[in-house]
């Protein structure tokens, strides 16, 4: 199958991401996750202002994993390709292809996972691609402009999922620049497959300002 419905930056490595001290922690656990998938972070979701990195951890992430793990089944698309895939499957009558597509990945990794908002019914068929996915210890991996529960009409058991038991907690902002970056606050919420386990287990959130070559 195919391991990328976008064309990855070549650019978009780890060795190009500039971490900082305030967002250490997102740079360790992306690169934890595409060493070990499924068994340090998972899910793991990043969300903060548009710039930061986001997307340049994402891919880094595919470019690790395609590299190491060349055998893995890696799908990495954006949130608005799910929903087209999702609505021309509803129209089409390919509602069984679309979900072996979707739920016979080793790794799913969905950018601007935002525009969930106002998809009812994108967001039902997510919420069962992401339970089927968590419940084989497939690796998860989203990102988002949003705060989860800031995500206008994103439903609860949605939120609950890229939350789980989540405490954020405040790290100073970092001073250092770097080069075409800003100073803007994000986050990254990873979630221990090793306490896992829905609501009981523990996640670390951590408040970071983005030091990255791109976005």
């Amino acid at each position: 199958m195919g391991r990328a419905t976008v064309v990855l930056n070549p650019q978009y490595l780890f060795e190009n991401f500039v971490p900082g001290p305030s967002n250490n922690f997102a740079y360790a656990a992306a690169v934890a996750v595409a060493d070990q998938p499924g068994k340090s972070y998972n899910p793991l979701f990043l969300h903060g202002s548009v710039g930061l990195g986001k997307t340049h951890l994402l891919q880094g992430i595919c470019h690790r994993m395609m590299e190491r793990r060349p055998d893995m089944r890696i799908l990495y698309l954006s949130c608005e390709t799910f929903t087209n895939h999702f609505v021309a499957a509803v129209a089409n009558g390919e509602l069984d292809s679309f979900r072996y597509r979707y739920r016979h990945v080793d790794v799913l990794l969905i950018d601007d996972i935002h525009f969930l908002a106002d998809r009812e019914r994108t967001q039902e068929e997510f919420f069962h691609t992401f339970n089927t996915l968590y419940n084989a210890n497939k690796q998860i991996i989203l990102s988002s402009d949003s705060n989860p529960a800031e995500i206008p009409t994103l439903e609860e058991r949605l939120v609950s999922r890229f939350k789980w038991a989540s405490s954020p907690a405040s790290t100073p902002r970092s001073t250092r620049r770097a080069s075409r970056s800003s100073a803007a606050r994000w986050t990254c919420t990873a979630f221990s497959s090793r306490t896992r386990r829905c609501a009981s287990s523990r996640r670390a959130s951590v408040p970071t300002s983005g030091n990255s070559k791109g976005r």
